[in-house]
């Protein structure tokens, strides 16, 4: 709450509240979800935040996120895609439910899964339709930033949201 205050007085509008669905290895292809999980980001840590977020004036980006056991999302089998975004759209139906219900102003439907999203766009179409049926604000997927380009389905979105973390020189060091 702490932190919510100060980003308000900084002039900040948005958050963005990141809970996790967790997978064992890039080719896994069942997600395990950790809203149950005490200690974890359980739905009512996630209801508070939001309502203290909300009470201090700031909007909310939910934002699901996939941990991925000693790699990232980019480095998803796309052989394993089409189960994978079955489990996966799993715990984006149970987020996007909290997110109508605590009035969230937008939902992020994947993140940096971009090969395995490419693999099966009709999954991620199908994902998408589901979610507007359960949630009724901005929807957008946040694509790494070497992959944006290439993401089958930025028109079924409302917005395009690409997280950056390019290279900020091309070797370590001062420059020269």
């Amino acid at each position: 709450r702490a932190q919510l205050e100060a980003l308000s007085r900084f002039g900040a509008q948005w958050v963005s509240v990141m809970p996790f669905g967790y997978v064992a290895s890039p080719q896994a292809t069942q997600v395990r979800a950790s809203y149950d999980r005490p200690g974890s980001e359980t739905d009512a840590s996630l209801r508070a935040t939001v309502r203290a977020a909300h009470a201090r004036g700031l909007h909310v980006l939910l934002k699901p996120h996939l941990w991925v056991r000693g790699s990232w999302p980019g480095a998803l089998d796309p052989a394993h895609a089409r189960e994978l975004t079955a489990s996966w759209s799993a715990l984006v139906r149970h987020y996007a439910d909290l997110a109508e219900a605590e009035h969230d102003e937008a939902l992020t439907v994947g993140v940096e899964m971009d090969p395995a999203a490419r693999a099966v766009p009709d999954a991620w179409r199908a994902l998408i339709a589901d979610t507007r049926g359960r949630y009724h604000g901005t929807l957008t997927y946040s694509a790494n930033w070497s992959e944006a380009a290439t993401i089958p389905f930025w028109d079924a979105l409302d917005v395009i949201a690409i997280n950056h973390y390019a290279p900020l020189a091309a070797a370590p060091g001062p420059a020269p």
